[in-house]
């Protein structure tokens, strides 16, 4: 491990080496303005031959009409990267064989762009017949059309929400009019391309406007640029003089990436963005004499960068299950370009993590949550999926890591593969041989997620727990959801993270949405456990997770977790979450409240949008979803009122619906808990019923169903609780099954070391034991045990016996 003074001096050295080169952007930026840069207008064609290596065609000059043919006689070079772009009529036949229905909806949106109406995302925006490039259409503000660097474009009295305007200019909708040209071989999808193109190139002169100020942006639409080119290159309407003067643009923009690369503001998703661009424009077209320094660039800033925003348990380190995925598809894309450069080693095992965690967080109807902030953007749109369906990502890591648990969960979702991989892509995909996930169930416990899963069917139940991570890993796109949780029940998302729906165009909706009221968990005294800052990607105050217990066994998942994010409150009080998941049964959330004071605690569950919420009297309620019941639930408290209402979520970006929210509000005085049984739509409850014990520091729990009763601890009890004294136990989580003559069952100690039945002392450890589950066979109690980490193993050799039926174990 180096020393003290070592380390010193190579932070005094990246420091050295920060100011020159953020010196070295600003002085660049200044030479632009004052229009002494090359940089800073459009290339002649005499000066593009400087820079682009035509040798082959015998001019002093170049010419667009001659480099046009060139491009389309010869292999691509990125078709021996991407295979569906070696042959792209093959690969086009190839989709509309294997995907006809999405085909048909390609050529649809392509349709509606003739019309003058471009799909962004979820979002259908008017755009006319030629676009107005600059124009925010909410706000119908315009940024100055002035140099880059002088555009507060995160303003939004200046440019109202600049993601608004950048959608549009991604020009990703260019590679739908691609699309539907080798669909249906009409040149006039490709007329629109050429258009918008030519259009958009006279709109936005080099380094002038909104449009150059982020290089994220500009790695996004030149990689739209290269797909789209690619795609219509027979099109009649491509032009020499067109695809000249995008190949200048392309060299401006790939210029501007590399001087302006986002090291030192947002070096996250739009510094590996702007990497990956600087390798495809080189890859695409090594004829720029500076090719290969742009490839080495990215390569470099891919691979460093891998290492810092993955976190070792496969998690993209800001917190978002949508940016998440844009790194999956970041990555997959660089090791299909990296060919057989030494970098393709080193993005390989981090892409085995991305794609772990997208396994397990696809819900079992195939969609994935929105956890943190989604943005609906795509690095390349392929296909016409839904935002929050991430299986296209899966297919294509499936078929190029030979995951057959990835192409299980994936299915038949093969748009966006079979125009990435071509059709050979498509063959060796269906050649995968599928394989189940190893576990259902599964802890990232180094970013604080933990999914629960019944089982891999479609109808499964489904849940997953964000218990936070450690402050420096609450990044920009992170939401104040400490302890958050989102369910499915029946395989249909019922309870669910509201969304982002803007960045910068009002702070009060982008305060609402990423705060804690907004989230599947408690806020105290109005507050939640983050106190969000002026800026919107920037935090005051943020929680720190603390110990979390997690288990996952045959018949049950099990987490607990706490965090001091309303620790900053006067008095202050600790928020624990406590969440029981019995497979093919209930989910019993705990919600505990520590404080030496008095406090206002709300308890928030937002609801999917098609979910009917019907509230009974008694705290009861039941969600259905086209008449169907998903769950049957119940809050319990020692006191407080139950309330349904409506709430906005936001099912993707800029767009806003109401949806169905229950609030829990009760005035706690020192420690107060509240649980909430959510019973799966294949058990009928015939009665349930809650305790708090003395001090309120747990409760006793009893559930009924047809042949069972259930008798659930959520703390220590030791001693009756009004009556109920069948169970006690000095455990954090006790669970026993009862026949419905009172005959015990089964049992699980979660934490504990003793557990007394009636007057039986069932299970006595000489110490705390992580797990201890039971189960009586023939009158006589058989139990596993897990002490550390480890699956539970038998215990016989441990147990002695009694008379009585009781247990004694003997823990070494």
């Amino acid at each position: 491990m180096p020393g003290l003074a070592e380390r010193l001096e190579k932070l005094r050295g990246k420091s050295l080496r920060e100011l020159r080169e953020r010196g070295a952007q600003a002085a660049l930026a200044r030479l632009e303005q004052f229009g002494l840069s090359w940089d800073c207008r459009e290339p002649s064609d005499r000066v593009f031959a400087r820079v682009f290596d035509a040798q082959r065609i015998p001019k002093h000059r170049v010419n667009g009409d001659e480099l046009l043919q060139r491009f389309r006689k010869v292999d691509l070079p990125l078709g021996r990267y991407l295979g569906g772009l070696a042959r792209p009529a093959v690969t086009a036949r190839c989709f509309r064989t294997r995907c006809p229905g999405v085909a048909d909806a390609v050529i649809a949106a392509a349709e509606r762009v003739l019309s003058g109406r471009v799909d962004l995302g979820a979002r259908t925006d008017v755009i006319g017949e030629r676009p107005d490039w600059t124009l925010e259409p909410r706000s119908r503000k315009r940024a100055p059309a002035v140099h880059w660097s002088r555009i507060a474009y995160l303003d939004p009295e200046v440019a109202g929400d600049c993601k608004f305007t950048w959608e549009l200019n991604r020009h990703q909708y260019f590679v739908t009019l691609a699309q539907a040209y080798l669909l249906t071989g009409e040149d006039r999808y490709a007329q629109r391309l050429t258009a918008h193109l030519w259009s958009w190139m006279d709109d936005n002169p080099p380094q002038i406007g909104i449009n150059w100020t982020s290089s994220l942006e500009l790695a996004l639409r030149a990689i739209s640029w290269i797909w789209a080119l690619a795609l219509a290159r027979t099109a009649p309407s491509l032009t020499g003089e067109v695809y000249l003067r995008s190949l200048k643009f392309l060299y401006l923009q790939a210029r501007h990436i590399e001087r302006n690369l986002s090291t030192y503001f947002s070096p996250n998703t739009h510094l590996t963005g702007e990497a990956l661009a600087l390798l495809y424009i080189s890859t695409a077209f090594p004829e720029f004499k500076v090719a290969h320094r742009w490839r080495s660039v990215g390569l470099r800033v891919l691979a460093e960068e891998l290492e810092r925003q993955v976190l070792p348990d496969g998690v993209y380190f800001e917190q978002s299950t949508y940016y998440h995925r844009y790194t999956a598809d970041f990555y997959l894309h660089a090791l299909l370009l990296a060919g057989a450069d030494r970098a393709g080693d080193v993005f390989r095992s981090k892409i085995n993590a991305l794609l772990e965690y997208l396994v397990h967080i696809t819900r079992p109807d195939g969609t994935t949550p929105f956890i943190g902030d989604d943005d609906g953007g795509r690095l390349v749109v392929l296909g016409q999926r839904a935002g929050n369906d991430f299986r296209d990502t899966l297919a294509i890591g499936a078929a190029v890591l030979r995951r057959g648990d990835c192409a299980y969960v994936a299915g038949n979702s093969v748009e966006e593969l079979t125009w990435l991989l071509g059709p050979d892509g498509a063959q060796k995909y269906d050649e995968i041989e599928r394989a189940v996930p190893l576990s259902a169930s599964r802890a990232f416990a180094a970013s604080g997620y933990y999914v629960m899963r019944e089982n891999w069917t479609s109808s499964a139940d489904w849940a997953l727990v964000r218990s936070g991570s450690a402050p420096h890993l609450i990044g920009a796109h992170a939401h104040a959801d400490a302890l958050a949780i989102e369910v499915s029940m029946g395989g249909r998302p019922v309870l669910i993270d509201a969304g982002t729906y803007v960045y910068t165009a009002s702070r009060a909706d982008r305060d609402y949405f990423r705060g804690g009221a907004a989230h599947n968990t408690i806020t105290i005294d109005g507050k939640a456990s983050a106190e969000p800052a002026a800026s919107p990607f920037k935090w005051q105050s943020v929680p720190r997770p603390r110990e979390s217990t997690w288990l996952s066994k045959a018949a049950f998942d099990f987490f607990e977790g706490e965090h001091d994010g309303f620790t900053r409150l006067s008095p202050p009080a600790v928020h624990s979450r406590a969440v029981f998941f019995l497979r093919g049964a209930y989910l019993v959330i705990r919600d505990r409240i520590r404080s030496a004071g008095k406090h206002h605690v709300a308890l928030h569950w937002h609801w999917a949008p098609d979910v009917a919420l019907v509230a009974q009297a008694g705290n009861v309620f039941t969600a259905t979803v086209a008449n169907t019941l998903l769950v049957t639930g119940r809050i319990f408290a020692r006191t407080g009122e139950l309330s349904c209402d409506t709430a906005w979520v936001s099912p993707a970006y800029g767009m806003r619906t109401l949806a169905p929210v229950c609030i829990y509000r009760l005035d706690a005085d020192g420690t107060e808990e509240t649980v909430t049984l959510l019973v799966s739509p294949s058990v009928r409850i015939r009665d349930s019923e809650w305790h708090a014990s003395a001090q309120n520091e747990a409760g006793v729990l009893t559930i009924e169903m047809d042949s069972t009763r259930d008798t659930i601890l959520t703390g220590p009890v030791l001693s009756d609780v009004d009556g109920h004294q069948q169970v006690m136990a000095d455990a954090k989580w006790t669970w026993v099954r009862y026949s419905l003559d009172g005959e015990p069952l089964e049992f699980v100690l979660i934490h504990g070391s003793n557990l007394l039945l009636g007057k039986t002392p069932v299970f006595r450890a000489d110490r705390t034991v992580d797990c201890a589950v039971g189960r009586r066979v023939g009158g006589v109690w058989e139990i596993a045990l897990q002490d550390g980490e480890g699956a539970l193993i038998p215990s016989s050799t441990q147990m002695a016996d009694r008379v009585d039926g009781s247990c004694v174990a003997s823990v070494e």
